[in-house]
């Protein structure tokens, strides 16, 4: 079963679940500012797919990310400090992150990605 994690008024967000509406592919969409915990970004970094890596989970273009102290922002130099500064503002996550079986197939929106993740 595919998972969506996201932020249910991100623009990128919508685009993945309208996306996968329109194909009839079914998922569970979470919310991350309610529904995430160090156990499933753990579970992520584990498992990720090649060229995937824990970094890339956090969006550093965002007015979240910019928004951090520089000392907050040294946090990204270690897989744990990754999980502590998305779950302290989970908004600074790259999204959506698109999982089967709790495993991450797609990180962001790309319809290219979807299409080849879903052979359309």
């Amino acid at each position: 079963m595919y998972q969506l994690f996201g932020i249910k008024n991100c623009n990128t967000v919508s685009k993945a679940i309208k996306w996968l509406e329109e194909k009839n592919i079914e998922f569970d969409f979470v919310d991350v500012k309610k529904n995430l915990s160090s156990n499933q970004i753990n579970s992520w970094f584990k498992n990720l797919p090649k060229p995937l890596e824990s970094i890339m989970f956090i969006n550093q273009r965002g007015i979240t990310w910019r928004s951090f102290s520089e000392e907050e922002k040294l946090l990204i130099n270690s897989e744990s400090g990754i999980i502590e500064i998305i779950l302290k503002k989970p908004s600074v996550m790259k999204r959506p992150v698109l999982t089967e079986n709790g495993l991450v197939k797609l990180l962001g929106f790309d319809e290219a990605l979807y299409k080849k993740e879903f052979n359309e």
